[in-house]
């Protein structure tokens, strides 16, 4: 996370220790990336995953805890700060959610996945795309990615690149799901094609689910529509 004061942050470390018994840690590195020139914070992931790395493992060192238990959240660069921590860790990181992950220097070009976050960075890693082909992602690089109204720019009536923030926050206590369809394309999921093996997006998701998976949200919250069919 780029910093700690930033307002989505913060609605989400709340709901968390409201819904349970939860610790969350957030990871403000802020000085690193507001650096105006993009390509100085794009490299500063790395530096910043590995000490959130370490970070963690001295956590589970002391209080006995694991990879298991984990699971971290990133938008944007955040995301990949998340990659690389789960790849440094000396335990394996149970799920990592991509919020938008950056596409800059990431996937254009197209790094390896030792250098951004992919799959294999965690036992499950979630991808919410809402900006694809510009800010985030264009392709899908975890074991489930959901595309919010296409995934591309731009979303109903809002910043594209941060409403996966706002989708996935909303997800966290909402008692309407954001229920997704697997897919092979948005085309085919407006045409009607795809309605069966319906998953929820967000912080809910079945952690045992694969592939690509389609929505439509609201304009403005409550976002989520649930079951469409």
């Amino acid at each position: 996370m780029s910093a700690e004061n930033v307002d989505w942050l913060q609605r989400i470390k709340d709901d968390f220790l409201i819904k349970s018994d939860f610790n969350v840690i957030t990871i403000d590195w802020s000085e690193l990336s507001k650096n105006p020139i993009y390509p100085w914070s794009a490299f500063s992931t790395r530096y910043v995953g590995k000490k959130t790395a370490k970070l963690l493992d001295a956590i589970a060192r002391t209080y006995g805890v694991d990879g298991k238990s984990m699971h971290l959240i990133g938008h944007s660069l955040g995301s990949h700060v998340m990659g690389y921590t789960g790849l440094f860790s000396n335990q394996k990181i149970h799920r990592i959610t991509g919020l938008d992950p950056a596409r800059p220097l990431f996937e254009l070009p197209l790094m390896p996945p030792n250098c951004r976050l992919d799959k294999s960075d965690a036992e499950f890693v979630d991808i919410i795309h809402t900006c694809a082909g510009i800010y985030g992602y264009a392709r899908s690089h975890g074991h489930a990615d959901f595309y919010a109204n296409s995934g591309r720019p731009k979303q109903p009536e809002g910043c594209s690149h941060g409403r996966s923030n706002l989708y996935f926050g909303e997800s966290i206590d909402s008692k309407i799901p954001f229920t997704s369809y697997p897919c092979e394309s948005w085309d085919k999921f407006e045409n009607g094609e795809c309605k069966e093996n319906p998953a929820n997006m967000g912080y809910p998701v079945p952690t045992d689910i694969q592939g690509d998976y389609y929505l439509h949200t609201n304009s403005e919250p409550e976002f989520a529509r649930g079951d469409e069919f």
